[in-house]
């Protein structure tokens, strides 16, 4: 009977220590900004084929309700809070598509949604944002916003994108 509970406590010791640590999010601000400084770069795997890097990011309007309009940034601030990690995280993004989704006008490829992962300080604050570039991007409709985390959804914002 003691080698079953000192089993069980050992099994259980193994499991808490390799369970999902317990982070949430902080998300002072939701809708449109501007940045100071940004640099794009060539990626296959999102639809545009491009990623931003962008710095010095500004608050311009806390709205959900996003004009689809060439040069618009708009997404959410977040940052990342644990008492237990002392390290960066890896935080996945996924961008939802309105029905349909967005077809890219030079490859002729329809995307549903975007998805790539942001690696975020403890206590940073970082940005998940979209940047309309290309006129084929201003798609009316529901844009969805996730951030996960060890495959635990920690936000899900939504974005109604309208023609102005």
């Amino acid at each position: 009977m003691n080698i079953t509970r000192w089993l069980s406590a050992f099994v259980a010791l193994a499991m808490s220590s390799c369970a999902s640590a317990p982070i949430a999010l902080d998300v002072p601000w939701t809708g449109i900004y501007r940045v100071t400084s940004a640099t794009a770069f060539d990626d296959a795997k999102s639809p545009t084929g491009k990623r931003n890097i962008a710095g010095g990011m500004q608050a311009v309007e806390p709205t959900t309700n996003i004009p689809a309009i060439l040069g618009i940034r708009f997404g959410v601030s977040y940052s990342v809070r644990d008492v237990e990690i002392s390290k960066p995280v890896d935080i996945e993004i996924i961008w939802r598509y309105p029905e349909g989704g967005i077809t890219n006008s030079r490859t002729g490829v329809t995307s549903s949604t975007d998805r790539f992962t942001q690696r975020c300080n403890i206590g940073s604050t970082c940005t998940a944002g979209y940047y309309f570039r290309e006129p084929w991007e201003l798609k009316t409709g529901k844009w969805t916003l996730e951030l996960w985390y060890e495959s635990r959804q920690l936000l899900m914002q939504q974005f109604n994108v309208f023609e102005p």
